[in-house]
């Protein structure tokens, strides 16, 4: 949301904010009021809605006095209930979203990857791809490292892949210099077991500045994720921005981050192939990982650079 905001800042639009301060009944209340009040006594052309099912309500209820054109933007699970959700919540969910499109003016989707999940589970009006703010390269300055060094960051759930990235960090430890895990969550305590008896640095959750600071530190980035509501991977954007070399799971929209000559190198099929495709990389000279980690920026910097993401939102809002 934040990168969004910017970007239209960034394009000289004036731009007021309604967000969630803190959680529970308290806070949404608070939220909700705020944003419904700022529409039925503001001025406003558009309401871009970020985390729809939790957002929209009073986007809705001002509707009813005041007419504004609603851009709804939805990422991963916001659309598609995660695994563990129950299905009434999952049914409430969809049930809003669909309140919501029924009422939009532009839905607004990462990828073209979600655009076709969206249209198969959803009635839509217009549909556009703008991926989440794109990346602002001052903040993720690129950096290609001359060192064979991994690395891991999301949350240590089963779906983000933590624990098949711990058994591919395993069976290359001989030719891994460097490894570093940066995430919380259920799955750390086995991935600290399988890599035991190996190197490797630990962090907690980081802030955006600090995880930014790490992958500039970083050669390869696994994402191993098999989650259903992988809607980009933009983590994985913000390492090729960084100079890393991605080696991904061929999940959600990947697909469309890598150039189609690297999908062969960098798009394994399954988890079961992470750990040899990691090899495969890793016993490539520096000169050869410089000239993919510089097509990877080059590709990334037209179709993600943040710059031109908001050019392409704003100019179609006009």
């Amino acid at each position: 949301m934040r990168s969004c905001y910017e970007g239209y800042l960034d394009q000289g639009i004036d731009v007021d904010l309604a967000v969630l301060k803190k959680g529970g009944a308290i806070g949404y209340l608070a939220f909700y009021w705020a944003a419904f009040s700022k529409l039925l006594f503001g001025r406003y052309d558009y309401v871009h809605v970020h985390y729809v099912s939790h957002s929209v309500a009073p986007v809705l209820m001002a509707r009813i006095f005041k007419k504004v054109k609603v851009l709804l933007n939805f990422h991963g699970s916001d659309a598609f209930p995660e695994a563990f959700e129950s299905k009434r919540r999952a049914s409430l969910k969809r049930w809003i979203n669909q309140k919501a499109l029924d009422n939009s003016w532009l839905t607004i989707v990462p990828s073209e990857y979600f655009k076709r999940k969206m249209m198969s589970a959803y009635s839509l009006k217009d549909v556009f791809v703008s991926p989440s703010g794109g990346v602002d390269p001052k903040k993720f300055k690129y950096n290609f490292v001359h060192r064979k060094s991994v690395l891991f960051a999301g949350r240590m759930i089963p779906e983000k892949g933590a624990v098949v990235a711990a058994n591919a960090v395993r069976e290359n430890q001989k030719l891994i210099e460097e490894a570093c895990f940066i995430g919380d969550g259920p799955d750390l305590s086995d991935v600290k077991k399988l890599l035991s008896e190996v190197s490797v640095e630990f962090k907690g959750l980081l802030p955006h500045s600090e995880l930014a600071d790490q992958m500039s530190r970083h050669q390869i980035f696994l994402f191993p994720s098999t989650r259903e509501g992988e809607s980009l991977g933009l983590v994985v954007v913000e390492a090729i921005f960084a100079g890393m070399i991605p080696l991904v799971i061929d999940n959600g929209a990947v697909r469309e981050i890598i150039p189609e000559r690297l999908t062969a190198l960098l798009v394994v099929s399954s988890s079961a192939e992470l750990a040899e495709s990691l090899t495969n990389l890793l016993h490539l000279s520096d000169m050869a990982l410089l000239d993919i980690s510089s097509e990877l920026i080059r590709f990334a910097e037209v179709k993600y650079g943040s710059l031109e993401v908001s050019r392409a939102l704003c100019a179609r809002l006009v």
